[in-house]
């Protein structure tokens, strides 16, 4: 029995131990890989230039004498680019957005041909002969990145050819003396004649012969009189008969500025006034007030001068004239409110080295100053002559960018001139900078330096 119980055991024992030992080499099961899903590459970023500046030119700039072209530079003073144009183009200027400074400056160069008509006795076409040149370069700091730049005209709206259907006299009586007296319509001055009076204020008569233009239906007369007292008067004369007025019809202006003018000082007052469908411009618009500079014909500290409601805009235009400068105002659009001429600027020149080093020193609060340096050479204005001018436009506390003008124009125009220009002007801005404004007001002055 002992026999069968171990022969029994030893059966399971191996049983057991076989068992086991194939258990320590079965191959271990295979986990099938799992592969992650791929992610989607993206396609490199694609960066587009952006326009960075845009010009508009005047169409009524006048490009067919000159040569003219357009140069940006970043603040570093860097050339960016340049571009030539005409009258009524738009320039556009593009770069990759990190390769342009968020400062800009624009410099206008223009070569400009002078001429004069050849003399001839009517019998053939008329010929002209170029007597000479000018060189015309200003530089203006201070533009942003995506700025819209206007380039304008200085002349608006040249007045118009008129045509005469008649005439008549007038006559205005029992006026205490005339120190500034105008006649005019809707597009300007008509031709007259008076006489400055200089007697106090005893009543005179005043009488001429008036032309009469077609589509100038409306008149206005006004006068500032012996008594410094500025009054209009309006008439329509349809009929074209001659006319008799009394001074006591006048009346008096809705709304007046007194002017404290300094002593030993000339100015110029020129007041125009605009109906809805008139365009501004220099020359035409009824006269409120036309006093010439130099004229010496009121003998008063405070001028009072008068505008009308019934216009829609207005054209005032000042001048003052003194030993040390020239004060300059013109507004287009609103009526002045309120004007006072600058005190002595007291400017004092520190650094004239060169145009890029250009430094002076003045009591007065301008916002942007203009440096304006010039050579003349040959015979101007009769024959010959060439004329360097370089104008450097800079607001205040702003940074100053005069950077080189591209060899490639300067190849073209080697008589230029740039190594002789010395100091000529400078004009201190009394009034923000308005780049897109299309009638420009002007509030500063000028200091000349030769």
């Amino acid at each position: 029995m002992k026999v069968i119980k171990f022969g029994y055991l030893s059966i399971m024992v191996f049983s057991l131990f076989n068992c086991s030992k194939n258990e320590d080499t079965k191959e271990p099961s295979i986990q099938p890989e799992v592969i992650e899903a791929e992610k989607p590459v993206s396609p490199p970023e694609i960066i587009e230039e952006e326009i960075y500046l845009t010009v508009n030119i005047d169409t009524n700039i006048n490009t067919t004498d000159s040569e003219d072209w357009l140069i940006i530079h970043d603040d570093n003073n860097n050339l960016v680019d340049y571009k030539s144009y005409e009258s009524g183009d738009e320039i556009t200027f593009s770069a990759y957005p990190d390769s342009i400074t968020s400062s800009l400056s624009i410099t206008k160069f223009s070569q400009v041909i002078d001429y004069v008509n050849d003399l001839n006795d009517g019998t053939s076409p008329q010929t002209r002969s170029e007597v000479g040149k000018r060189y015309e370069i200003t530089t203006t700091n201070g533009l942003n990145r995506g700025d819209v730049f206007n380039i304008n005209s200085s002349v608006l709206n040249e007045p118009q050819n008129r045509t005469k259907i008649g005439e008549f006299n007038l006559t205005i009586e029992d006026i205490p003396q005339i120190k500034n007296l105008n006649i005019s319509t809707k597009n300007g001055t008509i031709p007259y004649g008076y006489s400055i009076s200089d007697n106090g204020n005893e009543l005179i008569d005043y009488s001429q012969k008036l032309e009469k233009y077609q589509g100038e239906e409306e008149y206005l007369i006004s006068i500032l009189d012996g008594n410094n007292t500025h009054k209009y008067f309006t008439f329509s004369n349809l009929e074209n008969q001659d006319l008799i007025l009394n001074y006591a019809e006048f009346k008096l202006f809705d709304t007046y500025i007194d002017l404290e003018v300094p002593t030993d000082s000339n100015y110029l007052i020129d007041i125009g006034g605009f109906d809805n469908d008139e365009n501004l411009n220099f020359f035409g618009g009824y006269k409120l007030l036309d006093i010439s500079l130099y004229s010496d014909q009121i003998n008063a500290n405070v001028i009072s001068f008068g505008y009308l409601n019934k216009f829609s805009n207005y054209r005032s235009r000042i001048i003052l004239e003194t030993s040390n400068y020239r004060y300059l105002k013109t507004q287009f659009g609103s009526k002045l409110d309120f004007l006072e001429f600058p005190d002595d600027p007291n400017f004092v020149i520190i650094n004239d080295s060169s145009i890029q080093n250009f430094d002076f020193s003045t009591s007065s609060d301008y916002k942007s100053y203009k440096n304006t340096w010039r050579y003349v050479e040959g015979n101007y204005p009769y024959g010959n002559y060439v004329i360097t001018s370089w104008s450097v436009e800079i607001p205040k506390n702003k940074i100053k960018t005069v950077g080189d003008i591209p060899v490639e124009i300067l190849e073209k125009f080697p008589n230029i001139n740039l190594d002789k220009i010395e100091p000529y002007t400078t004009h201190l801005n009394l009034s923000e900078i308005n780049y897109n404004q299309t009638y420009p007001t002007f509030d500063g002055i000028i200091i000349y330096h030769n």
